[in-house]
């Protein structure tokens, strides 16, 4: 705890602060301070988290007995999503994004080259996609360019029924409820198989115990 009438500077620094700028938390940390007898770093990060929602952390520093530094860490984000329902926050200005820990977030300045992923859901800030999908779907991705397979769609439900066509349009069905690990197994068995059979493969679907295949007819 730092005595709030002791201090006579603030230092404030962000990182990884999608869902806010340098201006905007200094002004709500400043605000948050006023009106604390004693910084306690758990309270003012919860008092921050109601105007920034993705922020995660705040490392406190004394630089000098009156001044101290404060540092603003965010969830760092995984994807870059959008509802197909409607959403009053949704705007052509503005980005939703979800971070490691499933965090909904909005940003106007999204880091760039995350994937995209459609969601079956309504979206809005501060929300939380359960189940650690959003990390399930990011490992998914990594792994599928792994296997030299790039996701132009990613579409996912909230029951957790995950599609992804590729270039190609080679379409891949996965069900996050079940163990990721394995139905990627099954996909890389699977493609290693129809590369050896010289078979283009049109469809595969990983939800159950056992996968479905449809190939392409074979060109006379």
């Amino acid at each position: 705890q730092y005595d709030q009438f002791l201090l006579k500077a603030v230092r404030v620094d962000v990182e990884n602060l999608v869902c806010s700028d340098q201006q905007k938390t200094e002004n709500i940390l400043k605000k948050a301070l006023n009106s604390a007898f004693f910084i306690n770093e758990d309270n003012l990060l919860n008092d921050i988290k109601q105007n920034i929602p993705c922020a995660s952390e705040l490392k406190v520093t004394r630089l000098f007995p009156d001044r101290i530094s404060i540092k603003v860490l965010g969830d760092v984000p995984i994807l870059s999503i959008f509802s197909q329902a409607y959403s009053q926050e949704a705007t052509p200005s503005a980005n939703f994004l979800v971070s490691q820990n499933g965090l909904v977030i909005i940003s106007q300045y999204p880091p760039k080259d995350l994937p995209k992923v459609s969601y079956l859901g309504s979206l809005s800030t501060g929300q939380t996609i359960e189940n650690d999908y959003a990390k399930k779907v990011k490992k998914i991705i990594d792994y599928l360019a792994y296997l030299n397979i790039t996701a132009e769609f990613i579409q996912l439900s909230i029951d957790g029924k995950l599609k992804i066509i590729d270039g190609g349009g080679l379409v891949i069905l996965f069900q996050l409820t079940k163990d990721v690990d394995v139905q990627l197994a099954s996909l890389q068995l699977i493609l290693n198989q129809a590369k050896i059979e010289t078979q283009e493969v049109k469809s595969i679907d990983l939800r159950f115990d056992r996968p479905t295949v449809i190939n392409a007819p074979i060109k006379k």
